[in-house]
């Protein structure tokens, strides 16, 4: 198993996103350690400017989120900063509860040693469909019904950059886009 997944780091996970794939891998994606958390409600290394409201249904550690409407303009941003300890090559994942009134390209740029890089997750993507008796079933919930929210609140993989100890990293979230309806959801980064 050991040896399986080192292959899968070094080889097979490069490759297949050099390809195009969308890889979702049940063991880490490298090996760097300690791991560093920054939540929304952290305030050191987290920061807004513009309009942001506060939601919580799903939310990292049952915690609170912070949501923005999107603007052409991308007036409003949440950053995460962080500092590792030591050089080397960091996978991102972000924290979000998926689901229909967000965007689907959602706008993170990520300040890294090698420069500045910009990535879009869809924060609208569903794992499993909804219908409304998911939300209220007429009968009690029975062992294995979960509501499709939960299903949905999950870490997403950013991508890999590398970092160093000289130059704290920066993960910025936009709320640039032109569907006003929608939204773009900061919780938590994982690093």
């Amino acid at each position: 198993d050991t040896h399986n997944n080192q292959l899968a780091i070094e080889h097979l996970i490069p490759l297949l996103e050099a390809a195009g794939a969308r890889v979702q891998s049940v063991r880490e994606r490298s090996y760097a350690r300690p791991e560093q958390i920054l939540n929304n409600e952290d305030s050191a290394g987290y920061a807004e400017v513009g309009s942001w409201s506060t939601g919580d249904y799903d939310a990292y550690l049952d915690g609170t989120y912070r949501y923005a409407f999107l603007h052409p303009d991308g007036e409003a941003t949440a950053s995460w900063q962080f500092t590792v300890t030591e050089a080397g090559d960091y996978p991102i994942y972000v924290y979000f509860t998926s689901s229909e009134n967000r965007t689907d390209s959602a706008e993170y740029r990520i300040t890294h040693h090698g420069g500045g890089t910009i990535r879009r997750l869809d924060q609208s993507e569903l794992r499993i469909q909804t219908w409304p008796d998911l939300y209220y079933p007429e009968d009690p919930p029975t062992y294995n019904q979960v509501t499709a929210l939960e299903i949905n609140a999950r870490w997403h993989y950013l991508g890999t950059f590398p970092f160093s100890p000289d130059a704290p990293g920066l993960v910025t979230l936009t709320n640039a886009g032109d569907d006003t309806d929608k939204v773009v959801i900061a919780d938590a980064i994982r690093v």
